[in-house]
């Protein structure tokens, strides 16, 4: 099995009769693991001063990182159309969880005052419909 194929079964895409409970384990955990994400995130900018710019620049190299250990192993690089489908993955989430912001948090965009102010992400804002 390529590691397409089984990237695609690991996200509940790979064609189970019986998916239902197991799509709903996978979204569980998925939302756990990005809850402890964002608690460490936080407690990067509360507790240890870090700009929140920096830390989240930190995810996305963390994120680039792990993704390239996924697709080709610890010694293993992407080719030019793996960067891409990586890009493109981060940018199809980014766009949902803008979309699941929007739908919760009214219409206040980047850059309003209320976004700047605030270091603290709203776990809730994450979670699925």
């Amino acid at each position: 099995m390529s590691n397409q194929d089984q990237s695609k079964k690991a996200q509940g895409n790979g064609g189970n009769a019986d998916n239902g409970a197991d799509r709903q384990r996978q979204i569980d955990a998925h939302n756990q693991a990005t809850e402890e994400f964002i608690v460490m995130a936080n407690q990067m900018v509360n507790e240890k001063g870090h700009d929140p710019k920096l830390v989240s620049a930190a995810l996305m190299a963390a994120s680039g990182v792990y993704a390239t250990f996924v697709a080709a192993g610890n010694e293993g690089f992407l080719a030019p159309n793996g960067v891409n489908t990586v890009a493109e993955t981060f940018k199809n989430n980014l766009a949902y969880i803008q979309k699941a912001k929007e739908g919760r948090a009214g219409s206040q965009r980047l850059g309003s005052e209320a976004c700047r102010r605030t270091a603290t992400v709203n776990l809730d804002l994450f979670k699925g419909p």
